[in-house]
Parts: C-alpha cells; sequence; structure tokens
C-alpha cells in the first residue's frame, strides 16, 4: 500500500528555562509531533506504526536519533506523536541530537519510508536552549558545568543549593589550633576540641635536680649542693703515661697510669754462642765463630765422571767418583739364545726372538695386564674361562645384560636364593610363557576369593564374605546364589560388592531370575558378574534379593578378585 505524506507539520514544545542566577530547572527530552498521512487521496484511518529516523542529511547522511511508536491513532489521515517519549532517559531529544546543524526528519508508516525527508527549522532548536540558555553568562561553558549546590564534606558543617552558601570547620571532627599555655611548673595533661588545654603540676617537682648518684667507674656525688663526679681510678685504669728504660721491658701497668719495669731475661740482645746442630760442624761461645756442612753426614755435590768404556761404581763423600771397566767385553753380542716362552734366536749374523706357541701363559701375565684392547673380538670365550673364574669384582657395572645372556642359559643353580626379586623384573617383562605349568599357585597370587553364606527372614540384602580388605584396585569375578523356601517366582538376584567406609555399592543391572528346586523345597535364582574395584579400601560381598517373599531365604556368594 503507497502513502504519502502531502503535508508534515513539525511542533516544538520546551518547557522551562536555565536562569543565569537561578536554579536551573529541567528542559523536556521530548519533541511534539503532528502530520497528516494518506493513502493516495484517501486519509488514513486507524492505527499505524510510525517508525521516525533524524539524519544529518537531506539523503544518506547520518543517522542521529530514531524511535519507532506502535499503535499511534491516525484520525482523517492527521497523526500525532511525542517523540522520544518512548524512552526519554536513555534515548530522549537533547542537544547531542541537535547541536546546530541541519537535521531531517524521515517518517516510516507502517514499513513505508514516505520521501523526501523533511528538513527541521528553527523551533525544534529550543531544545538547544539546555545548553544554550545561559551560553553568553557562561562564555561557551555548558551550564552542565555550573555548581548548583554546596554539600558539607567531612569534618565542615553549612552549605547548600542556593544563595550565599557558607562552611564552617566542625570542630566536633576537626582539632582547632592549639592556643592553651600551662603555666612553669606543669605541663599539658590533655588538649581540647577548641584549642584550649588542661595541665597538671610536674610530677618530678619543680624541675631541680635532688640528687646526684655516682655509678660504676665513678666516686663522689651528693643529695645537695654543687657536687663533683670523678673517675674511680680503682676500677678504671688512667691513661698510661709510663716508659722503660732500653733493655727493660714492662711487666705491670697500675691503676695511676705508671709501670712497672724489669730488665730484659736475655741480656744486652748479642748472641753468645753458636752451637752447630746436625748435619752441621764448628760453632763457638765467643768472638767470630763458623759453621760447616758436615761432610760425613751430607753427600757432597756429585762432580766426578768415568771415562769412555767405563762406569760410575761409588760416589764419594767429596762428590767425587769411583769408576770400573765394562766387564760385557767389547760390547759385540756373540750369540742370542731363546728363552722361556721364546723362540729363534742364534749365535752370529740378524738373529731374530718370536714368542713361542704357549710361550705366554697365565704365570707371564700380572694381574690387569690385559686390556680390552689388547683382545680381538670373540678372542675370549666361554671355552676359554674356567668355571668360577670370573669373579663379581671382575664385571663391570652393568656389563653382564640381558643382550649377554643367551635364552635359558642361566639355571636355577646359577642363581642363590632370593636373587631374583620383584625390584630385578621389570613390569610386563615376565609372559605367560615364561611362567612353567602350576609355577604360579594361589599361595602366590595373594588375591582376595573365598565362600560365604548366611540365612535370614525378608532380607534384601545378606553380605556373607565379611570385610576384605583390598590394597590395590582391580576386579571381582562374583557368583551369587539365592534359595527362598515358599512359593517365590518371581524372586531375583543379583552380586553387588559394597565399601564399608562409605556404604557405596558395586552391583550390575542384570539380575538372575528364579526357577523351582525342588530339592531345595523352593525357588532359587544365580547369577555371576564381574565387578570392578576403583578404589582401595575394606569391602564386603554379598547378594541383593529382588521379590524374594517374606520367609526364609539362604544367600550363598563366592568370588575371586585380582
Amino acid at each position: 500500500m503507497m502513502r504519502t505524506l502531502p503535508r508534515l507539520v513539525p511542533l516544538v514544545v520546551v518547557a522551562g528555562l536555565l536562569g543565569v542566577a537561578s536554579t536551573a530547572h529541567a528542559v523536556p527530552s521530548t519533541v511534539s509531533f503532528t502530520a497528516r498521512i494518506t493513502d493516495g487521496d484517501t486519509p488514513v484511518d486507524g492505527t499505524v506504526t510510525l517508525h521516525v529516523a533524524i539524519y544529518d542529511a537531506d539523503a544518506a547522511g547520518t543517522l542521529l536519533w530514531e524511535e519507532t511508536q506502535a499503535d499511534v491513532p491516525a484520525a482523517q489521515g492527521l497523526v500525532y506523536a511525542s517523540l522520544g517519549a518512548v524512552d526519554p532517559t536513555g534515548n530522549g531529544l537533547d542537544g547531542a541530537v541537535f547541536t546546530g546543524q541541519p537535521v531531517f526528519l524521515e517518517l516510516t508508516v507502517d514499513g513505508d519510508t514516505l520521501s523526501p525527508r523533511i528538513p527541521i527549522e528553527s523551533v525544534p532548536y529550543a531544545v538547544r536552549a539546555q545548553v544554550a540558555d545561559t551560553a553568553t553568562a557562561l562564555e561557551g561553558f555548558d551550564p552542565g558545568d555550573v555548581i548548583t549546590g554546596v554539600a558539607p564534606g567531612a569534618g565542615l558543617t553549612g552549605g547548600g543549593s542556593a544563595g550565599d552558601v557558607t562552611l564552617s570547620v566542625d570542630t566536633g571532627a576537626i582539632q582547632q589550633r592549639v592556643g592553651g599555655t600551662c603555666a612553669a611548673g606543669s605541663s599539658i595533661r590533655q588538649i581540647n576540641g577548641d584549642g584550649t588545654v588542661v595541665c597538671e603540676a610536674d610530677d618530678a617537682g619543680t624541675g631541680d635536680i635532688t640528687g646526684v648518684t655516682a655509678g660504676t667507674g665513678l666516686a663522689g656525688g651528693g643529695a645537695s649542693g654543687a657536687v663533683t663526679l670523678s673517675v674511680d681510678t680503682t676500677v678504671v685504669q688512667q691513661r698510661v703515661g709510663g716508659t722503660c728504660a732500653a733493655g727493660s721491658a714492662i711487666r705491670q701497668v697500675n691503676g695511676d697510669g705508671t709501670v712497672l719495669c724489669e730488665v730484659d731475661d736475655v741480656g744486652t740482645g748479642d748472641i753468645t754462642g753458636v752451637t752447630a746442630g746436625a748435619g752441621l760442624s764448628g760453632g763457638g761461645a765467643s768472638g767470630a765463630v763458623s759453621l760447616s756442612v758436615n761432610t760425613t753426614l751430607i753427600q757432597a755435590r756429585v762432580t766426578g765422571v768415568c771415562n769412555a768404556g767405563s762406569f760410575v761404581t761409588g760416589v764419594n763423600v767429596d762428590g767425587s767418583v769411583a769408576c770400573g771397566a765394562d766387564v760385557v767385553g767389547t760390547g759385540d753380542i756373540t750369540g742370542v739364545t731363546a728363552g722361556t716362552g721364546l723362540a729363534g734366536g742364534g749365535a752370529s749374523g740378524g738373529v731374530t726372538l718370536s714368542i713361542a706357541t704357549g710361550g705366554v701363559g697365565s704365570t707371564q701375565l700380572a694381574d690387569g695386564g690385559v686390556a680390552t684392547v689388547d683382545l680381538a673380538d670373540g678372542a675370549v670365550t666361554s671355552a676359554k674361562l674356567a668355571d668360577g673364574t670370573v669373579a663379581n669384582v671382575d664385571l663391570a657395572n652393568n656389563a653382564v645384560n640381558s643382550a649377554k645372556i643367551a635364552d635359558g642359559s642361566v639355571a636355577n643353580a646359577d642363581l642363590a636364593n632370593n636373587a631374583v626379586n620383584s625390584a630385578k623384573i621389570a613390569d610386563g617383562s615376565v609372559a605367560t610363557a615364561d611362567i612353567a605349568a602350576n609355577a604360579v599357585t594361589m599361595s602366590r597370587t595373594n588375591t582376595p576369593m573365598g565362600y560365604g553364606t548366611a540365612t535370614a527372614n525378608g532380607a534384601s540384602v545378606l553380605y556373607t564374605s565379611g570385610n576384605i580388605a583390598f590394597t590395590e584396585t582391580g576386579s571381582c569375578m562374583v557368583t551369587a546364589a539365592v534359595n527362598a523356601a515358599g512359593n517365590v517366582p518371581s524372586m531375583a538376584v543379583r552380586p553387588m560388592i559394597n565399601n564399608v567406609s562409605t556404604n557405596a555399592s558395586i552391583v550390575q543391572a542384570t539380575y538372575g531370575y528364579a526357577w523351582y528346586a525342588s530339592g531345595t523345597q523352593g525357588y532359587s535364582a544365580t547369577e555371576t558378574a564381574l565387578l570392578t574395584i576403583s578404589a582401595t579400601g575394606t569391602y564386603r560381598l554379598g547378594c541383593q534379593v529382588l521379590n524374594g517373599g517374606s520367609g526364609a531365604r539362604t544367600c550363598r556368594v563366592t568370588y575371586l578378585c585380582n
């Protein structure tokens, strides 16, 4: 439906003025708006939805404000709206919209946008009075910056919201300047809020010293008159001023600073004798004395030499040497004989010596004389080693590892009792194939397993195992069987595990239902389940019975946990 807007009459109503010298009144944030809307040439009657938008240009431009009003009455085409009334606080018309620049109003009726946009002329700019009414007096300042009231803060009184206001110091909270004084012989005991003071007489009298007592290291004093204090020289050492003559030394310092001297015990300081010690000779008690090295004890520096063809046979105390002729003749080798472990040799010409086969035995090798680098790879085999010849001390730490040990080469006889414990076995390293049949017995597993039975009348839960301590988590295969006397064909049972400390139960969803057992003269039900223990603690195992009647029923439970 096409609507036209042949005539649009915007009206502005502004209430209140901002007085220069009086209290400011709030300026309304709404604008009255009236328009006549037609559908072609037919005036619109009924209710319409108006969407009003204000832009800063007659086409496109920036949206400055908008509002939608529903169910606006239209009578003979005339509509009236109070723009800004939908949310006058959050979306009112104020100086932020009407800043003085040209603005244009766009109207949309029931989704049809009418054109052209209508320029808003001078009347609506009365809204601008909220910030412009006192522009001349305030010289450009926003009226929001004008002080409209003075409130007293902490420590102040007075203030007001109009006229001349006065602020005063609250002497009930703020201390006035202290102006009170006390007479001689008294002192201030209290300061009042108005600055006056309360005085009291000095506790110590008039202030004169009434006595002087000599303390440690002092003498004198008194209770009246002019008193004197002196150093007590029986306690405090006077400055030492005494001296001793040359050839004597201070032996004692007196309290008055004088000293007691004594003659040096070592005489005048001259050496009175020199005694030759070990390795020396000479000395004396007077005159010029000499000390010499005693060559009967100390070896003189060796300076002798031997001629070619001779060698030193002795060193004399004075450093000379004794020589002797070479006993091997002219030095020519006349024959080479192969000794133990060697082969070859000869009496003339170039001769050769070699290690004979088997020439180097264990007696020829010093302990530790053969290093790893002396051995070829694989040179030392088990055939070369006598049983028991390799001790622990011959093996470096971790020298023998699993790669060095052939499968099955270590027999029980090779292992000391308890030599292989859990610390020597890595987790998961022992496979089923490594365990002989029947090697792991029930006594080795140390797992909870057992059987229990109990009978009760009408009980729905019977714990038959007693308390079992689980030191590690795992699973339990539990079978619960219940027998009830009488006709209870709807009875069912399932196994359960109960945590004693938390009273939390572990059960499975499935029940085993009853069947008639003539041998027990009643109905029996059985169910087996694998239940998981997820936390260590104390548990008990039993049966949970469903529809068991009120008569006697017997629960039997068997379990095996790992």
